[in-house]
């Protein structure tokens, strides 16, 4: 059993993607709660079909609800709109929302996607050159609060005007609708930011499965205009991204690489059955590993952070025996990680 070392930080996460994977469960969507419950947690055993070399790969699951993988994904279409907006000479935030339709998110997902099509071909979006769009659903207990954020290029928009555009659209006496200008380089940012936010994290998590149920199988985001196919390399369009296990660092083939798992589909069940003890060896297809957490260092106040605990002087150690025992038993943790996750075992 391999061990991995994670901040004090980062444990947060880690209750709350188990948090989520329980309330998945109760709600029956059990393919969905193990996913995002071994992500991270353990690793998947992975062959090259040139070298027949093998090494195990930690799992990253890649769901949009996971609160890690999400996370990664949101700082990627963060840095995305945040390069695409650089040149633009006056980039804008528009928020538009519908009236609330209760459970029924069909319903209000159908009412949205319509009326901002309507919007894109009405007058007023002719002085619109392109931009992007975010679909949020904010899932209460009787109700689902969906709106729309669209990061555009657009030297001057009424609001007044946008206002009655939209409320004609969508057929309601009131809509909220919201314009900020970004005239700084701090505005830019905050405007990038909050169009690529992290819904997953942000949800009540009692509520998650709610969340889930609405965007399952929808595209959130999107571009249009003048950046239409401009894209990101890990657009979270799908609810799973498999993780890829990449280059074999022995032979260093970028085709031959195969899940162990997916064998008998690779090279057909009955050729896998002559193959399958030379690649696994007698090991296991998933290796759960043993996980710790590491003290995080704050140079800049010289101490130690430990999650929830007071901090300590860096030079004291403060450990306590058991935290001790710990560490003495991960040992030497980058020699094992060498030596199963990036070295091929011939």
């Amino acid at each position: 059993m391999a061990v991995l070392k994670y901040s004090k930080n980062r444990q947060k996460w880690f209750r709350l993607k188990h948090h989520y994977a329980d309330v998945l469960e109760k709600k029956d969507y059990t393919r969905e709660a193990r996913t995002i419950r071994t992500c991270h947690e353990v690793s998947h055993l992975a062959g090259c079909k040139d070298c027949q070399g093998t090494r195990y790969i930690l799992h990253k699951c890649g769901h949009r609800l996971c609160p890690i993988c999400s996370y990664h994904v949101s700082r990627l279409r963060a840095d995305f709109l945040r390069k695409i907006s650089a040149e633009l000479s006056h980039p804008k935030l528009i928020t538009l929302t519908i009236p609330t339709q209760g459970d029924d998110y069909e319903k209000g997902f159908k009412l949205i996607v319509g009326a901002f099509r309507k919007l894109r071909k009405d007058r007023l979006f002719r002085a619109i050159k392109g931009g992007a769009y975010s679909y949020e659903v904010v899932p209460h207990e009787s109700y689902y609060h969906i709106h729309l954020h669209l990061l555009v290029d657009a030297p001057f928009i009424p609001q007044t005007i946008l206002f009655a555009a939209w409320r004609r659209i969508i057929g309601v006496s009131y809509a909220s609708v919201d314009i900020k200008a970004a005239t700084s380089d701090a505005a830019r940012e905050y405007i990038t930011k909050y169009a690529a936010k992290n819904h997953a994290i942000s949800t009540d998590p009692d509520l998650i499965w709610k969340l889930y149920a609405a965007i399952k199988g929808r595209r959130l985001f999107g571009t249009f205009g003048s950046w239409y196919n401009a894209t990101m390399d890990d657009d979270p369009t799908k609810d799973e991204h498999a993780p890829k296990p990449g280059v074999c660092p022995c032979c260093g083939s970028t085709t031959g690489f195969f899940w162990i798992r997916h064998g008998g589909f690779v090279f057909g069940r009955d050729a896998w059955r002559d193959f399958e003890s030379a690649y696994m060896r007698g090991r296991p297809e998933v290796e759960t590993h043993e996980i710790i957490w590491e003290e995080t260092i704050d140079e800049k106040k010289n101490t130690i952070n430990t999650g929830n605990a007071t901090g300590h002087p860096a030079e004291s150690d403060y450990r306590n025996p058991a935290m001790a025992d710990a560490f003495a038993r991960a040992g030497s943790f980058s020699e094992k990680i060498s030596a199963d996750y990036v070295a091929c075992e011939i």
